[in-house]
Parts: C-alpha cells; sequence; structure tokens
C-alpha cells in the first residue's frame, strides 16, 4: 500500500475543475465591477464593524497572525518533515508541500488579475494592509495546508475519518477566514474564493504530485526508488521496523 495516495476519481477533478472557473468567473465580474453579491460583501463589512468588543478584538488579532503566509510556510514545513520521517519517503510530504505552493502561486496570480481593492483602511483593526484583496492569502494559505494534509493524511482511511479530517481542516479555515473578516481586512467573497480555491487545489495537485514522482523514480539510483517512487514501497528490514511501517499504512 502506498503512503500517501490518493483516491483519483475524474467526478472529483471535474468538480475541482469547475470550483476554479468560477473563482476565476466571480473575479472577472469583480474586476468588470459588476459584482452580483456585492451588497452581501457590503453588509457582512457592516455587521462585523458592530460587533466587536476589546477581548475578543485581541484575541483575534493573535489568531490571524497565527494563519499568516510565514507562520503557514513553518507550519507547512513541520508537516512535511513529520509525514517524511513517517513515511521515510517523499510522497506525501510532497504532496502537502507541493498544495501549499501551488495555491499560493494560483493566489497571487489571481489577486493580480483582479486587482481587487481591501475594504477601506479607516475601518481595518489593527496595521492597514493595503496589498491586493481578491482571494484572501491567510485563507487560502491555510485551507491549502488544512484540507492538503486531510486529504493526504486519510487517502487511504476510512470513508469516515476522511470526511471527519476534512471537516476539521474546514472548521480551522473557518476560523481562519473569520479573523479576516472581524478585522475588516476582507470581503467576504474574498474568503469564500479562497476557500473553494484551496480546496479544489488540495483534491488534484496529490495526485499530479504522484504521478510527478513516478516518472522520476526510473531516473533516480535504484538504492533510493522507495523513497521516491510511490509505485514501490520500502520492505521493513526488523522487526520493530516491520511494525511500524503497519501502523504508518
Amino acid at each position: 500500500m502506498n503512503p500517501g495516495s490518493t483516491r483519483d476519481t475524474p467526478s472529483r477533478h471535474v468538480v475541482s475543475t469547475l470550483a476554479l472557473a468560477a473563482v476565476w468567473l466571480l473575479g472577472l465580474v469583480i474586476t468588470a465591477h459588476h459584482n452580483p453579491v456585492a451588497a452581501i460583501d457590503t453588509s457582512v463589512w457592516e455587521w462585523w464593524a458592530g460587533h466587536r468588543s476589546p477581548g475578543t478584538t485581541a484575541v483575534v488579532s493573535a489568531l490571524t497572525v497565527m494563519f499568516s503566509p510565514v507562520w503557514i510556510g513553518i507550519w507547512t514545513v513541520i508537516a512535511a518533515g513529520f509525514l517524511a520521517v513517517v513515511d521515510r519517503s517523499v510522497l506525501r510530504a510532497a504532496q502537502v508541500m507541493a498544495t501549499v505552493v501551488a495555491v499560493g502561486a494560483v493566489c497571487e496570480i489571481v489577486k493580480l488579475a483582479v486587482g481587487r481593492a481591501r475594504p477601506p483602511v479607516a475601518s481595518q483593526i489593527g496595521g492597514p494592509e493595503l496589498s491586493l484583496s481578491f482571494p484572501s492569502g491567510h485563507v487560502s494559505g491555510t485551507a491549502a495546508l488544512a484540507i492538503g494534509f486531510a486529504v493526504v493524511v486519510t487517502a487511504r482511511s476510512t470513508r469516515a475519518r476522511r470526511v471527519a479530517a476534512i471537516a476539521i481542516a474546514l472548521a480551522v479555515t473557518v476560523v481562519a477566514a473569520v479573523t479576516r473578516l472581524y478585522l475588516e481586512l476582507h470581503w467576504l467573497t474574498d474568503v469564500v474564493a479562497a476557500m473553494v480555491l484551496a480546496g479544489a487545489l488540495a483534491a488534484i495537485v496529490p495526485t499530479v504530485v504522484t504521478a510527478a514522482l513516478s516518472r522520476l523514480g526510473t531516473h533516480v539510483p535504484e538504492r533510493i526508488h522507495p523513497y521516491v517512487d510511490p509505485s514501490r514501497t520500502r520492505e521493513p528490514t526488523t522487526e520493530e521496523e516491520s511494525a511500524r511501517w503497519t501502523v504508518t499504512q
């Protein structure tokens, strides 16, 4: 059994592709100044302005830092390192890291293409943020790591465990999204688009990584094939190693 491999279904990839297309379409209508949900964005922005307290603001301000791109990068390295050590293979570690990198890259491309401004600086809590708004980098990064990790580590688990892991990942992502809305650093459509973008790529990227490592495995020395090639597994050499290998499956 390949640790970290994913269930590859055409329907999942079709849904993911349609989700990415929806993000691009929303970005295009925002660029054309015909946002169909502009009124909802404004309503949510105004609602949060009237539901703040000093204590909550302090907690939310601390939380949003933990979801920043810098910290997401740190959490990603830690998560990938953990998987590499447990698996003694680069497969699942590469899948997680590639998901986060891919989401970050696509997020930046969409930001530049759409060029949406953030909510007014006067309403922002904390230091003003003037970078482009759509989609949210904090939320897309958090979703990429949380959902990507859940998808990869439960690839061979039961459906119930897989659903539970993804539900937890979504809950973490929603917390990140709420911090951005509470601090009025993003519009609602910014955080929703970020979650959709990250979720779609988290469903696609692991399969791409598996295919890439399968090709790479034919061009590396035989002794490191099991560490790179997802079509093979390294046989345990001791009873203790065998037990540990079984647990990781």
